[in-house]
């Protein structure tokens, strides 16, 4: 899925199926009911499968559940620079977050920057912790953007 709001079903194909019973006057009681179906179907466009292959690239080169900080750097460089991700969603990705606490706990002599970590479950627990401390609806759309984001990039990359 591309994690920008207006575009997040870009990839997706939907088609349904629709029965209908009509009913029948009263008075013409022989002709019960008529069934139709009718199927929808979206079309997809160049530029939204262009979108779909870039996400699937993205996802083929970072595993978001092993993956290391400067891994989860780049990976948000790649995917604001194509236009997945917002400004916002950057922001908060990118954000150097492990090297900044290590820095300010004194704790650099301990800190590895190749330590791997399961980032998608990182960003749930944060969504968990925005929806139960009351958090406004921005940031909790920012929250569950991202994590939208981290779990089409784990699903391309699993299946």
């Amino acid at each position: 899925m591309i994690s920008n709001i207006g575009t997040s079903s870009y990839y997706q194909i939907q088609s349904s199926s629709i029965k209908s019973v009509q009913a029948q006057p009263e008075a013409d009681l022989s002709m019960s009911t008529i069934n139709t179906s009718k199927t929808d179907s979206v079309n997809i466009s160049d530029a939204a499968k262009e979108m779909s292959n870039i996400e699937q690239d993205i996802a083929s080169r970072y595993d978001v559940t092993n993956m290391t900080e400067s891994e989860r750097v780049s990976m948000a460089n790649e995917l604001f620079d194509n236009g997945l991700i917002t400004q916002r969603q950057h922001s908060v990705m990118s954000l150097p977050f492990q090297n900044f606490l290590a820095e300010k706990t004194g704790t650099m002599d301990t800190y590895d920057p190749n330590e791997r970590f399961n980032y998608l479950q990182q960003r749930r627990d944060q969504l968990s912790f925005t929806k139960s401390s009351g958090a406004s609806t921005q940031e909790m759309e920012l929250d569950e953007g991202i994590v939208s984001i981290l779990e089409n990039l784990n699903k391309y990359r699993h299946g």
